[in-house]
């Protein structure tokens, strides 16, 4: 299987918008998710990827607010991603029990360790210049620091290596 035939799933918060801690009064005001930054860098890596493969957001939301602002958020600042490309999961649930089907052929970019440890597939870190500090994913990373370009071509390469690995052992 080529890195152009596997389904990518992308998050929000930490990768294609830039994250800063906030209280739980502060996540729930208006305009919250809405006003986020976006990362340019991860922003054009996904249009990339999306322009050459099945990509599709998969982000946690506390609150139906917090869906319509980030929804909104994903019109202004990456508006080639459709509305049936967004998946919200319940804010603390693995990303991984969103899909009815497990795939091996799923790829995760997220900056949460948690998520890409427990997700069932290929789990590729996003660093943003917050995280990864603590050494708690050992998987493949990419930086906030290189070109959408070439994070996005890391990223595919990577998940067809790992695919690769997949099918060889299946």
């Amino acid at each position: 299987m080529k890195a152009t035939d596997l389904m990518y799933f992308g998050d929000m918060d930490g990768f294609i918008c830039k994250w800063e801690d906030a209280t739980k009064e502060e996540l729930e005001q208006d305009g919250f998710w809405l006003s986020r930054k976006p990362d340019q860098t991860a922003i054009d890596a996904i249009r990339i990827i999306h322009e050459k493969a099945h990509f599709k957001i998969l982000s946690a939301a506390i609150s139906e607010k917090a869906k319509k602002e980030k929804r909104e958020w994903l019109k202004l600042w990456a508006p080639f991603i459709k509305d049936d490309e967004i998946i919200f999961t319940k804010n603390g649930v693995p990303k991984t029990n969103s899909f009815i089907v497990k795939s091996p052929y799923h790829v995760l970019i997220d900056d949460y360790s948690n998520q890409l440890n427990s997700f069932h597939g290929i789990s590729i870190k996003y660093m943003n210049g917050k995280n990864g500090n603590h050494g708690t994913f050992t998987g493949p990373r990419v930086y906030y620091t290189d070109t959408g370009y070439k994070v996005a071509q890391q990223i595919m390469e990577y998940a067809e290596k790992e695919c690769s690995k997949i099918k060889h052992t299946a």
